[in-house]
């Protein structure tokens, strides 16, 4: 076939997009629906199908048994399950990592830097931290399949989109100081102690952050929520 002119090109260009993605899915539905013909193997399925990229139950259980879910990575445009290991909910974690390969998606197109080696080390080595020995470390990435290349790739790949979200939403101006004393007014059992309302000028400062912090979640709540009415998106499994 001879295809001339650039709005050939971009016709082109969307059908063989369309064509990848639809073959992502039906990869993924036979690998749900395929037997585990060997009882020693870690038992994996898809979870969903994002774009050109697949979500699976072993992701989601990383993210759970390495404590993934809380953090800049996943930004504070959803409720964020709480604690680690089975207590956050796997359907929530599911939709953080959907959430999550759409921006990384997003993060691709501009090629921000790779995070410092030495960073990457750092952030790793928090999450050893979480459990009480090497042993137990080493024990949870057998147990769920996970060698220590992809846990580190995982963590880089939180680094790289952090930077990108800091670089994109900046802090937004800091609020006026009468929004500051609304927020005081309106919220007296986050600001009290024993029963008593803790003094304006201890708490200011926390307020502003709280103020600050949520209006930066608003403005990455949009933007996400406008990824994923553009995205391709394809949820096989539940995440339970």
């Amino acid at each position: 076939m001879h295809v001339t002119g650039p709005r050939s090109e971009v016709r082109l260009s969307g059908v063989l997009c369309g064509f990848v993605s639809w073959w992502c899915v039906l990869i993924a539905i036979a690998l749900v629906v395929s037997p585990v013909v060997h009882a020693d193997e870690i038992i994996d399925r898809v979870m969903a199908v994002v774009g050109t990229q697949i979500v699976t139950l072993s992701d989601v259980r990383m993210v759970q048994v390495f404590g993934l879910t809380n953090g800049p990575q996943f930004t504070d445009s959803r409720p964020q399950a709480t604690g680690h290991g089975p207590q956050a909910a796997a359907a929530d974690v599911l939709q953080q990592l959907i959430d999550r390969d759409l921006m990384l998606q997003e993060v691709e197109h501009y090629a921000p830097p790779e995070p410092d080696p030495s960073d990457v080390s750092r952030a790793l080595s928090e999450v050893r931290r979480r459990f009480p020995d090497q042993a137990a470390y080493d024990r949870a990435l057998v147990d769920n399949g996970i060698d220590d290349t992809r846990l580190r790739a995982f963590v880089r790949d939180n680094l790289r989109l952090r930077a990108y979200l800091d670089e994109r939403f900046p802090p937004p101006p800091l609020p006026a100081e009468s929004e500051v004393v609304e927020y005081y007014q309106t919220h007296p059992d986050e600001f009290s102690k024993n029963g008593k309302a803790l003094p304006y000028n201890t708490v200011r400062d926390d307020i502003v952050t709280r103020l600050t912090e949520s209006r930066r979640a608003g403005l990455i709540k949009d933007w996400l929520a406008g990824l994923r009415s553009r995205g391709d998106v394809t949820v096989v499994g539940t995440g339970e």
